[in-house]
Formats: C-alpha cells, structure tokens, sequence
C-alpha cells in the first residue's frame, strides 16, 4: 500500500492510495502547484474571479481565508456557469496523474465544487479531457475542509485547466495537480 501526504494548514494527513494497476509507468510524485518546486502565484490563471480576494492565487491547496479585505479562502469565479475554470502552467511538461481538491475556507457557507472536469494541453493545441473508466466527470467535495483526491492514468501535460460543472451554493477551488518530472 502507498500513502500520500498532505501536509495543510492544519497538519500533516496521511491518506492511503492503492492502484495495483500503476506504478510502473505512473508516477504519484508530489504537488506540483504548492509543493517544494511548486509555481508562482503568476502561473495560475482563471476564466474571472469573483473580486481580486478570490483570485487564482487563492485556489492552492490548503489555503485559509485572512482577515477581511486581506484574501479569500479559495479561487471562486465572477459568474456561476459551466464555462468557468482555472489552469496552473507548469513551464514546462509534467507527467500528470491526479488532482486534489477542497472547497473555500470560510464562514458558514458550504461553498464548494461539487463535480468538475481535469482538461491539460501540452503547448498550444487544444485542450483534451482526461477521463477514468470512460468518464470526463470527477467528483469534487461536499465539504469545506476534507481534500478529495482523484487518481487518473497519467498524462503528459504543460497546463492543467480545472472545470468546474456542480457546485454547492457558490463555485468555490482549492486545488493541486499530483505529478512528477519527466
């Protein structure tokens, strides 16, 4: 059994992962958006946001809500649609192979994603779909605080674009994109 560890704000949690069918071409990695070599605030971008506290620089995983006027707890956009989405260019190509997701952290709302689709490009064609047993879907959270991570057969990918498609009260992201080098 392999194990994945998140470390948030509020500790370090342990959460089991078990895929007999992977390891030897996939990789688990790390966190390629917030982790050790993560991004900068300016590879995150977003169709809109809701106002500059609820920017994309606001989506990273474990993210908290700040003092009022300071920043929100999550990226959420400026309309609520389907077209709405953030992506995180890497720089580069990664070997992408799950995604982890928690709502916004704030207040008594249960602003949250509650289904979304992973899409990734490597340059300039389009952006393709990632689909596990035939489906584009992924389940997203239901909460505010519980990371819901969804495991997919790798993928080579440059950008990441995160579509939300359900969400609880208002669209609401934290995220990470699980990977490695190639």
């Amino acid at each position: 059994m392999m194990y994945i560890f998140l470390s948030l704000a509020a500790g370090l949690v342990l959460l089991p992962y078990i895929n007999p069918q992977c390891c030897q071409v996939e990789c688990i990695g790390e966190f390629l958006v917030s982790g050790p070599n993560g991004v900068l605030d300016s590879a995150l971008t977003a169709s809109s946001e809701f106002d500059s506290l609820h920017g994309p620089d606001r989506a990273r995983l474990g993210t908290q809500e700040e003092l009022p006027g300071i920043g929100s707890g999550s990226w959420s956009p400026a309309v609520l649609n389907t077209d709405q989405w953030i992506q995180v260019d890497f720089g580069s190509v990664k070997r992408v192979s799950g995604v982890v997701t928690q709502g916004r952290n704030a207040g008594p709302q249960n602003q949250s994603t509650t289904e979304y689709r992973v899409l990734y490009r490597e340059n300039i064609e389009p952006f393709r779909a990632v689909t596990k047993n035939g489906n584009e879907m992924f389940q997203g959270n239901d909460d505010l605080v519980t990371p819901v991570i969804n495991m997919f057969k790798s993928v080579m990918a440059r950008f990441v674009r995160i579509n939300p498609t359900a969400w609880e009260d208002y669209i609401a992201l934290r995220f990470d994109v699980i990977g490695c080098e190639i």
